[in-house]
C-alpha cells in the first residue's frame, strides 16, 4: 500500500538519498510483501526440519518491520537491538542447537519496547502516529530542518 498524501508534507521538502521527498508513518511497498511471503515459506520449510530455529524467521522479521516500516527507528537503536540479540542468540542457543526462547524473550522484548517508546519520544520521529506523538516537529524533519542521526 503506497503512503498516502497525508504522509508528505506539502511545503517544500528534503529528499532521501535515491532522491525521493522525506516521508511519514508507516511503510509498505510490493518489496515487503515479497519479503513476508518469503519469510513465511522459509519458516513453513525449516519447520519441518528444526521447528524452535524455524521461529527465529518470523521473530526477525516481525521487529524488522516494526523497526523500519511501523515505526521507522534510527540505525543506531536498529544496531543496538541486533547486537543484544546476536549476544543473546548466541550465548543461550548455539552451543546446545537450541533455541533459548525464554532467554531471547525476556531480554528483547523489553528491550523493543524501550527502543521503540525511546524513538516516539525523538524529535526526528517519523513513523506510525508521529503525526499525534511528534505533531510540534514532523513538518520540520519532512523539511529536512532536523539534524542527520544515524
Amino acid at each position: 500500500m503506497p503512503e498516502s498524501q497525508d504522509n508528505v508534507s506539502t511545503e517544500p521538502s528534503a529528499f532521501t538519498l535515491k532522491g525521493k521527498p522525506l516521508t511519514c508513518g508507516v511503510r509498505f511497498s510490493a518489496l515487503d510483501a515479497v519479503f513476508l511471503l518469503v519469510g513465511t515459506a522459509a519458516t513453513v520449510w525449516i519447520w519441518r526440519i528444526h521447528s524452535e530455529f524455524a521461529l527465529l524467521i518470523p521473530f526477525l522479521l516481525f521487529h524488522f518491520f516494526l523497526f523500519c516500516n511501523v515505526f521507522r527507528v534510527a540505525r543506531a537503536s536498529e544496531l543496538v537491538w541486533s547486537g543484544v540479540f546476536i549476544v543473546v542468540f548466541s550465548l543461550g542457543s548455539a552451543s546446545s542447537y537450541v533455541v533459548n526462547w525464554p532467554a531471547i524473550c525476556a531480554i528483547q522484548l523489553p528491550l523493543t519496547a524501550f527502543l521503540l517508546w525511546r524513538e516516539t519520544r525523538q524529535p526526528w520521529y517519523h513513523g506510525m502516529a508521529c503525526r499525534k506523538w511528534n505533531a510540534e516537529h514532523i513538518d520540520a524533519y519532512l523539511r529536512g530542518e532536523m539534524s542527520h542521526r544515524l
